[in-house]
């Protein structure tokens, strides 16, 4: 089963299970810490693989969007000035995400994910 499916850790079981996880995710039982907790009670769910990538897309660029000058930008320049500066911003910014434990694109094209196998009892 891949990421999609690590929804299972929460299901109680009397074998132990076996499941990938990234970063934070997914929600482990009885982790009552992890930030994941807020998700499910506003959903009434876990997030899903799919949600805490759209989670993590969405701190960093609120992350990276503060660096950012409010004014508009008309002149070609400027905007192609700003187009590098909101590039290097999110390339720079660090928080905490739900699918890595990485914090950032560490001025990268890409964030590094280790994936790992836990056993869920």
């Amino acid at each position: 089963m891949g990421l999609d499916a690590a929804e299972i850790a929460l299901e109680p079981s009397r074998l132990p299970l076996f499941v990938a996880t990234a970063g934070l995710f997914p929600l482990r039982r009885g982790d009552a810490r992890s930030p994941l907790n807020g998700f499910q009670k506003r959903h009434g769910r876990p997030p899903s693989f799919w949600a805490s990538l759209g989670h993590d897309a969405a701190v960093l660029a609120r992350s990276a969007e503060r660096a950012l000058p409010l004014d508009r930008a008309d002149d070609a320049a400027e905007v192609e000035a700003r187009h590098r500066a909101a590039t290097a911003a999110l390339a720079s910014t660090e928080v905490e995400l739900w699918s890595t434990g990485a914090r950032g694109f560490a001025s990268q094209n890409q964030i590094a994910r280790d994936l790992v196998v836990v056993e869920v009892r």
